[in-house]
């Protein structure tokens, strides 16, 4: 129970106990007694069975009967929370800040999903990760991770986006997921990643199934203030992007619909060296207007008259303003080129 409870609303609800200490008993409490009642039960089957294939065990991509339920729980709780705290002789001194202090916690914040639905894009044209098909990847483990460098390029060979949106933008960096179903099962049985991203040349290590040039991200260099940073040159080996898996900054909207399982992230020496701050969503900004911006995109998606459409491929890319490349390649100490990895992950037999 609690952790059906903690996908749903963990952050939220750690924030609220602030307020209202004993708000998550209550909730789990209440949860409790409504998730086992017939009717929530039933209405969770039924919703199931309309929204996947009887032979697959992954729960559709929707909110269902038990989200639902627990939603009302909060929300229900919450209602009764200055009444439960004026019974125990615990009153606020401004009832009306209070309430609205807890309201604003327990809201799931929509701005992140909003902010990467605003940042869907048709898919570039980049090649497509490799399937199992392709003659590139004969010869390759039947099983287990495996990752290799397929190509480098000079910076200024960057792929360019097309569109009336960006013209001339070019494609700084992106990760591509794609997934191939068992033709058996109808279930994932390979999965391949593509990374594409730039790297200070210098040091470099293909020993490992990470690519050198992205590090662990974080959401939130994307609306973090500029801090201050060395004037020196960018060293070699020096990430320029992060990929953000964990979405953390997110909070409990992680866990709800639309939002992708990854995004790239600037680095803060690459936001120094471009001297970058936030502007809109998922933008940063210089003096002269947009300068860097995420952009995502889902494609090939299965379709089934049996469960809900999802995507087989999902992908992001940062985008850079056609002349920031030439003052990226100035910035750094040695040149930088555009690595390309793939990385493929077939489960164990």
């Amino acid at each position: 129970m609690k952790g059906m409870v903690a996908e749903v609303a963990r952050a939220r609800l750690s924030e609220a106990e602030q307020l209202q200490p004993g708000l998550i008993r209550a909730v789990l409490a209440k949860v409790r007694r409504e998730v086992d009642t017939e009717r929530t039960i039933e209405r969770n089957k039924a919703q199931r069975r309309a929204n996947r294939s009887a032979d697959e065990s992954e729960m559709p991509d929707a909110y269902l009967a038990i989200d639902e339920t627990i939603e009302e729980a909060i929300h229900r709780v919450a209602a009764g929370s200055r009444a439960h705290r004026v019974s125990q002789g615990l009153g606020v001194s401004d009832p009306a800040i209070w309430e609205d202090q807890l309201a604003t916690v327990l809201t799931d914040d929509p701005r992140i999903p909003l902010a990467f639905e605003e940042a869907r894009w048709p898919r570039p044209d980049l090649p497509l990760p490799p399937g199992p098909d392709d003659p590139s990847d004969q010869g390759t483990p039947a099983a287990g991770t495996t990752a290799e460098t397929i190509s480098t390029r000079p910076l200024a060979r960057a792929a360019t986006l097309i569109g009336r949106a960006l013209p001339s933008w070019h494609i700084l960096a992106s990760v591509e997921e794609r997934r191939f179903l068992s033709p058996e099962t109808r279930t994932t049985g390979l999965t391949v990643v593509t990374f594409s991203g730039p790297e200070v040349t210098g040091t470099r290590n293909q020993q490992g199934s990470a690519p050198p040039f992205l590090l662990n991200g974080d959401l939130e260099e994307w609306t973090r203030p500029l801090g201050q940073y060395p004037d020196a040159d960018i060293p070699p080996g020096t990430p320029l992007l992060g990929l953000d898996r964990a979405m953390t900054a997110a909070a409990d909207a992680a866990q709800g619909l639309g939002l992708p399982g990854f995004a790239l992230t600037p680095t803060p020496r690459l936001r120094a060296a471009l001297r970058l701050r936030p502007g809109a969503p998922l933008t940063l900004d210089d003096d002269h207007g947009p300068a860097l911006r995420l952009i995502c995109w889902r494609t090939e998606h299965e379709r089934s008259a049996y469960r809900l459409p999802w995507p087989r491929t999902t992908g992001c890319a940062v985008v850079i303003r056609p002349d920031l490349l030439d003052v990226l390649s100035q910035q750094a100490s040695a040149p930088i080129v555009i690595r390309d990895v793939v990385m493929r992950l077939e489960p164990e037999s």
